[in-house]
């Protein structure tokens, strides 16, 4: 999961569980 956004705006742990939701 390579999320730019997820990094940026949000922890990696917060982004892992959304992150493969939202996809963007």
């Amino acid at each position: 999961m390579t999320h730019n956004w997820c990094h940026a705006a949000f922890s990696y742990s917060f982004c892992f569980l959304f992150g493969d939701f939202i996809q963007l």
